[in-house]
């Protein structure tokens, strides 16, 4: 089976190999399909996608990101829980803007699309969107973490706050 279609489309998959390995592109977006499928496309680059590669990649970037908080002295047993909080931490705070930008605004009676201001030289996003959930109590606890280890992601939370902003 390579594609179905259609509207509210279910299906069920019985594998009859058990044990052998399945392999699924998914492709997503909180504001359009066709977001979905650009976002694949911008993700996996110019080769296409290959699972390997993607998961090479993945924990790649995951490892620099995790070893930016130096770890010193650790009792037997806990690093692997720290490196879970920390992992924790970061990937809590969810991106919900689309790779070219757009974001879904839930706030009007009807949702709208908005688009996040273009960098005119690269032609990225100047920052990322957040949920919701990434905001409440992130004074508290997540800000301090990201101030520290990666400015990247409070530039990012920051300007969007400065957007939001009536009169930006």
């Amino acid at each position: 089976m390579e594609q179905i279609t259609g509207d509210a489309v279910r299906g069920r998959l019985l594998l009859k190999d058990g044990g052998q390995p399945v392999v699924m592109r998914v492709a997503l977006s909180y504001t359009a399909m066709a977001g979905a499928w650009r976002n694949m496309k911008a993700e996996c680059g110019p080769v296409g996608f290959d699972f390997d590669r993607v998961r090479e990649e993945a924990r790649e970037q995951w490892n620099q990101w995790l070893s930016r908080v130096p770890v010193n002295k650790v009792e037997s047993g806990h690093l692997p829980r720290f490196y879970t909080d920390l992992f924790f931490a970061l990937a809590g705070r969810r991106t919900c803007s689309d790779f070219d930008g757009a974001w879904l605004d839930s706030q009007p009676d009807q949702p709208v699309v908005r688009q996040i201001p273009l960098d005119p030289v690269t032609g990225r996003p100047r920052h990322r969107h957040f949920n919701s959930d990434a905001w409440w109590g992130a004074q508290w606890s997540i800000l301090p973490l990201w101030l520290k280890f990666y400015p990247e992601v409070i530039r990012d939370f920051c300007r969007m706050f400065l957007r939001l902003l009536p009169g930006m």
